[in-house]
């Protein structure tokens, strides 16, 4: 099984290192045991999947383009398309928006990569 490209490095070294100390087995058995639940904040409406397909094409027309940073410059466009202008008034707002969007997006790739494999399964 390989590791997912989302996954970070620093969590894989966190993750390395709780194995090493406590065992594989132990690790399997506390992860299936924890129920995440409901996320905290408000809820996102956004199809999740819908997001991370419109995410992949964007990506691909700046690539194509020439762009020589488009994961930022498509992240910059979904902000300028679906954020309110009064929000966008404030000059910090976008470096407080992009940590957090940076988790849904995270999130939304991983649910693309499910859905994936399981229309591959069938």
């Amino acid at each position: 099984m390989s590791i997912p490209k989302y996954v970070l490095q620093r969590d894989r070294k966190k993750l390395a290192s709780l194995v090493s100390y406590y065992g594989r087995a132990a690790i399997v058995a506390l992860a299936q045991s924890i129920n995440a639940g409901r996320r905290r904040g408000r809820p996102f409406d956004e199809d999740p999947i819908a997001m991370a397909l419109w995410f992949e094409d964007r990506i691909a027309l700046l690539r194509d383009a020439g762009s020589r940073r488009p994961t930022a410059d498509s992240v910059r466009d979904w902000y300028e398309e679906n954020v309110r202008p009064a929000d966008r008034l404030n000059p910090d707002h976008f470096e407080r928006w992009k940590r957090s969007f940076k988790k849904l997006l995270r999130r939304a790739r991983r649910k693309l990569e499910e859905h994936r494999r399981q229309q591959a399964a069938q």
